[in-house]
């Protein structure tokens, strides 16, 4: 039987601007065949998803949002319901009571190692809990991917 990986497409396209970009492109360049994947997605995206995408992957449709409480105790649970082998979060947004296999992508790491160069965004105003879920996921994801081409 073939290994049962969920990914978390709900940032999908060019609407979502670089999660949106990366994701789509990650999609579109996995293998068929090696894996059973399963994408969460979202219902206004379903059709632009399956014909970009076709028949390689099963899809769940679902209305639970980014960076709401359902996105902590929904989430987890619709994950548990499909038994994944492993979940891939494309974006650092993993939900705090998903104790499953994970690989979290972290986009963006400037809020934390240069707070002072961060504009005034969501991210500097909420610093403390970005920070304290920066910490989380570090601390329990399986794998995490850093996309930069710079690191200090």
């Amino acid at each position: 039987m073939k290994p049962h990986i969920v990914i978390d497409a709900r940032l999908y396209g060019p609407k979502h601007t670089g999660l949106g970009r990366y994701t789509k492109n990650l999609l579109l360049n996995l293998p068929a065949g090696k894996f059973n994947y399963t994408l969460l997605i979202y219902p206004e995206l379903a059709n632009e998803i399956k014909k970009d995408l076709g028949a390689k992957f099963n899809y769940v449709i679902t209305n639970i949002r980014h960076y709401t409480p359902a996105e902590q105790i929904r989430l987890p649970l619709l994950l548990h319901s499909l038994r994944p082998d492993l979940v891939h979060f494309t974006h650092f947004s993993k939900p705090i009571l998903y104790w499953g296999k994970s690989v979290v992508t972290v986009h963006d790491l400037i809020p934390l190692v240069a707070p002072a160069a961060t504009p005034r965004a969501l991210k500097r105003r909420l610093f403390p809990l970005y920070r304290r879920l920066m910490h989380e996921v570090g601390a329990r994801a399986d794998r995490i991917d850093l996309l930069a081409r710079h690191r200090r």
